[in-house]
């Protein structure tokens, strides 16, 4: 789990990095597209689309999101 998590939050601080709100990092397990995720720098909330769903939510803690990706990716 420490290394899946940590690929995780790897990747969703280069969003924070980049610090462009149109970036986005696709999350997806046996090619299927699970999870768009985007920063935006002025409100630093991170924006996850769920394709699937057709839906978003908003997460205002590195933590938590990539608590979210995980549980997409792995349970």
């Amino acid at each position: 789990m420490d290394t899946h998590m940590t690929t995780i939050i790897e990747r969703l601080e280069k969003l924070i990095a980049m610090n462009d709100p149109k970036a986005t990092y696709n999350f997806e397990r046996d090619g299927v597209v699970l999870a768009s995720v985007s920063h935006d720098p002025e409100t630093n909330e991170f924006s996850v689309r769920y394709p699937k769903q057709k839906a978003v939510m908003e997460f205002d803690d590195l933590t938590l999101i990539a608590e979210e990706v995980y549980d997409l990716l792995f349970a």
